[in-house]
């Protein structure tokens, strides 16, 4: 069986964190797209996995027609680990934000559907100029 079903079959059946841990211990793997958001819900809730720090979310175009590749790479302080998660998207589909877990993505999250067209929805940002929450618009 291949780490992408294993973790999507975690995600659907919330099987036990042991199991969880064990896949992440690869290191670097790639997921469906709409398992996006609960992939990161589980490895940042997840107390044996603790994925707590978003170091950096990257993209880049695959093969003309073959979609955009998002990754995103993930630090457990309480672990020393490293992890990095990928999924590929092409244009029609569109993946969650992920601020609601790193208030903090939101600036690589707006550098991505500003260069690669608008596949992430729901980006919260803390304006530094306004000092209130707002919805991106672009």
């Amino acid at each position: 069986m291949d780490l992408e079903s294993d973790i999507n079959k975690l995600i659907k059946s919330k099987i036990t964190r042991v199991r969880l841990f064990e896949a992440c211990r690869r290191l670097s793997f790639t997921i469906d797209y709409k398992n996006w958001k609960p992939t990161m819900e589980a490895l940042y809730y997840e107390n044996l996995l603790s994925f707590t720090l978003m170091k950096i979310i990257t993209f880049s175009h695959l093969e003309e027609g073959a979609g955009i590749k998002i990754s995103i790479e993930l630090h457990s302080r309480l672990r020393g680990e490293s992890i990095n998660v990928s999924t590929i998207v092409d244009k029609n589909q569109k993946i969650p934000s992920l601020t609601s877990l790193w208030t903090y993505a939101d600036w690589f999250e707006c550098e991505i559907n500003h260069r690669a067209g608008k596949i992430i929805e729901g980006i919260k940002s803390k304006n530094p100029y306004e000092g209130k929450r707002r919805e991106h618009s672009h």
